[in-house]
């Protein structure tokens, strides 16, 4: 009741700015399409084929933790899984909301992985992704206060330490609470996935990476320069405004809080628009397309309309 409440008012919004600011809205879009039939299309080509290949490394990563498990697999024969999520996870709130547990019921269907080492390899790959995410996260608190605060100061060494505090209580958190809860959860399993945890890492640092990589080759189709502080900031903005339960996929949310940090960072308007636009056309209606395709070819909408 609450989620549609806050939809209903943003709604609102969005139709009163509309409304008032309609003639600029207009203008904006004019000079963001100029931008868009400029790009430069073998950079977004390029940043499509980053985006399948994360695709085929979160598969890889998935066959490796379940190997530990003692469940053999190919990674060709888990893409479409991964794949199939995506369409599910773009019409659900919150990232993975939705995608997750249709791997764990599809590839207990497919291939017979039961439910409890089937939970425990996705949650494990949660563990593995939130480890580099923290540290990310630090690197994008201080690069945001060295933006809004660029002379050195008491006040600003004290917000430093805090975030370095904030940064290793998180990560505290992660070792004591989710391991912990793992090992009393699944006994054996923890044993199990302990050698698991440094490929798994790799794994998730190399997705990192891509993820930013995409979104260099995006921006550079517009023949724009992006730091890398400005890579990370963004990066971790699409992950973090994306898990906001309020939208699909996080529609509205994400554009509403990346586009205005490009442009603080002195990026043009129209050019913040067209990268956005074009990462969401990759990532959430050409992944979303791909994915319907495996969903329906390899019976996962089946799975989860039986199982929902």
């Amino acid at each position: 009741m609450v989620r549609k409440v806050i939809n209903l008012l943003i709604l609102v919004v969005a139709i009163v700015l509309v409304y008032f600011y309609w003639h600029k809205f207009l203008s904006l879009a004019d000079t963001t399409l100029k931008y868009l039939k400029n790009i430069i299309l073998k950079y977004v080509l390029l940043a499509f084929f980053v985006y399948l290949t994360v695709i085929v490394v979160i598969a890889a990563r998935w066959k490796t933790i379940l190997g530990y498990l003692d469940y053999r697999f190919k990674t060709a024969s888990l893409v479409p899984i991964i794949f199939g999520t995506v369409p599910i996870n773009n019409l659900t709130p919150a990232n993975r909301m939705g995608g997750e547990p249709l791997r764990i019921l599809w590839i207990k269907e497919k291939f017979g992985v039961s439910y409890t080492p089937a939970i425990m390899s996705v949650l494990f790959e949660r563990i593995s992704e939130a480890i580099p995410g923290v540290i990310l996260i630090g690197f994008t608190l201080y690069f945001m206060i060295s933006f809004f605060q660029p002379d050195y100061n008491l006040i600003r060494i004290i917000k430093y330490i805090l975030i370095i505090i904030l940064v290793l209580s998180l990560a505290f958190y992660i070792f004591r609470t989710k391991l912990t809860s793992l090992r009393v959860g699944f006994g054996a399993y923890s044993t199990k996935l302990r050698p698991a945890l440094v490929p798994a890492l790799l794994y998730s640092i190399f997705i990192w990476v891509l993820d930013a990589t995409r979104l260099k080759l995006i921006a550079m189709s517009f023949g724009v320069p992006i730091s890398f502080k400005l890579i990370i900031i963004v990066t971790i903005l699409f992950i973090v405004l994306g898990a906001i339960p309020l939208t699909p996929g996080g529609l509205g949310i994400v554009e509403g809080g990346v586009i205005p940090v490009l442009n603080a960072f002195g990026i043009p308007l129209g050019v913040a628009i067209g990268i956005v636009v074009v990462e969401r056309f990759i990532s959430y209606f050409l992944g979303s397309i791909i994915g319907l395709f495996f969903l329906l070819h390899f019976g996962g909408l089946k799975i989860w309309k039986n199982k929902g």
